[in-house]
């Protein structure tokens, strides 16, 4: 055992078979270990711990906490993750094998302040096509998704002719329930060109401009460069509505059909982008 009383300004390089230390002990440079560090009792750190491999927290009770961070960060992320390297992996796993039927959560977020109008419980940014939310249920493979899907329908090019309508193909994917639909001009109609109904080859009217909208829709609402309709979607009819409005269900896709005034329209294109529910059937 290694005995220091009083104190040294250089040690050197010594080794050490067992280092006990009762009272303070003050370390200015690097600690470094292939073994296994056991601290017991309280530690403090006062700068950046960087560690290379895993970490595991075991609370001493029940009632202790494994991590508790009190973080005085302002500007910059209390904890930050970055996980370029997942695949089929996860980046945040929970989860409990606990039968006890108490009520909790396995996540809860809570934004204590009613003046903090600016904070969001979670905000998420998707850069592929992929759920925004996927929630399974059960053991029968009964799930969905939250998803939005973006397309850009050039009307100039797929109204040609005498034709004043145009199909996007499969824009209604299969087993979706529609939330909303929204029509964004990014090129502008040619004067005297707009559009005046949005709805499926069924029946070309049933999402807006039909006889419950009082007509086709108005001039100057959907023809110029910026001009944005949003318009919610009932599930139960809707796009999924055939021919004579016989329902259809939801598990065939279905074509988004836009009507024009006049026909072979020289300009105009247009951003349309589904809000829906991608529904997952049982398998069993």
């Amino acid at each position: 055992m290694g005995n220091f009383k009083g104190s040294s300004s250089n040690l050197g390089t010594t080794s050490i078979t067992n280092l006990t230390v009762s009272g303070d002990a003050t370390v200015t440079d690097e600690i470094s270990g292939s073994g296994v560090l056991n601290i017991v009792g309280a530690t403090t750190l006062e700068n950046t711990l960087h560690v290379s491999g895993s970490v595991v927290f075991v609370g001493g009770v029940h009632s202790d906490i494994a991590l508790d961070i009190n973080a005085v960060n302002q500007a910059a992320n209390v904890i930050d993750i970055a996980a370029d390297a997942l695949t089929s992996g996860d980046g945040i796993s929970v989860a409990s094998n606990s039968s006890n039927t108490a009520a909790r959560s396995l996540l809860k977020l809570t934004n204590d302040h009613a003046s903090a109008t600016g904070a969001s419980l979670i905000e998420m940014d998707q850069d592929s096509t992929g759920d925004l939310i996927t929630v399974a249920y059960g053991a029968n493979g009964t799930g969905l998704g939250l998803k939005i899907k973006e397309t850009s329908v050039d009307i100039a090019s797929g109204i040609t002719g005498s034709d004043t309508t145009m199909d996007v193909s499969g824009f209604f994917p299969a087993n979706a329930v529609p939330i909303a639909i929204i029509v964004h001009i990014t090129t502008g109609l040619e004067a005297g060109k707009h559009i005046t109904k949005l709805g499926t080859a069924g029946v070309d009217d049933c999402i807006c401009g039909g006889a419950g909208d009082g007509g086709v829709l108005n001039n100057a609402l959907l023809d110029e460069d910026g001009d944005t309709l949003t318009v919610p979607i009932s599930p139960f009819g809707g796009p999924f509505a055939g021919a004579g409005a016989a329902a259809m269900g939801v598990n065939s896709a279905q074509d988004l059909r836009i009507t024009v005034a006049g026909a072979n329209p020289n300009a105009g294109v247009a951003r349309c982008v589904l809000y829906y529910w991608d529904i997952t059937p049982p398998t069993s």
